[in-house]
C-alpha cells in the first residue's frame, strides 16, 4: 500500500486512557486495547518502522521525565501511563511549492 509521507509533527496527549471511559487508580496503561487501536490507526498513514516517542514530564521538580524512543510496531509495549504524550516525528521535510512561498511572504494589501 502506497502511503503519503507526512510532514508535520504530530502529538496525541494522554494516550494511556484512549477508549477509558471511567477513572481508575491505577498508575499504568488504563486500557492498552485502545493503544493497539492507536497503532492499527497509524499504520494506515505511517510506516511499521517510522520512529515514535513516548514522553512523559516529571511529576515532581525533583523528578526525571520519561522519553522512550522505539518503533511505532512496539509502542504496545511501551511504558504507558495515563500521564504519557505520544510524539509522531515527520516522516519527510515539508515541501515548499513557489505558489505556497508566494502566498505566505504577500505583503498584506
Amino acid at each position: 500500500m502506497s502511503r503519503a509521507r507526512r510532514c508535520v509533527r504530530t502529538t496525541c496527549p494522554q494516550i494511556g486512557v484512549i477508549g477509558e471511559r471511567s477513572y481508575k487508580r491505577e498508575h499504568d496503561v488504563w486500557n492498552r486495547d485502545g493503544v493497539y487501536a492507536l497503532i492499527e490507526r497509524l499504520e494506515r498513514s505511517s510506516e511499521h518502522e517510522h520512529e515514535v516517542i513516548v514522553f512523559q514530564s516529571a511529576r515532581l521538580v525533583t523528578g526525571r521525565s520519561v522519553i522512550v524512543r522505539m518503533p511505532l510496531h512496539a509502542l504496545g509495549a511501551a511504558p504507558i501511563t495515563p500521564l504519557s504524550t505520544l510524539v509522531i516525528p515527520a516522516a519527510a521535510k515539508p515541501v515548499a511549492t513557489i505558489a505556497l512561498f508566494a502566498r505566505l511572504t504577500k505583503a498584506p494589501a
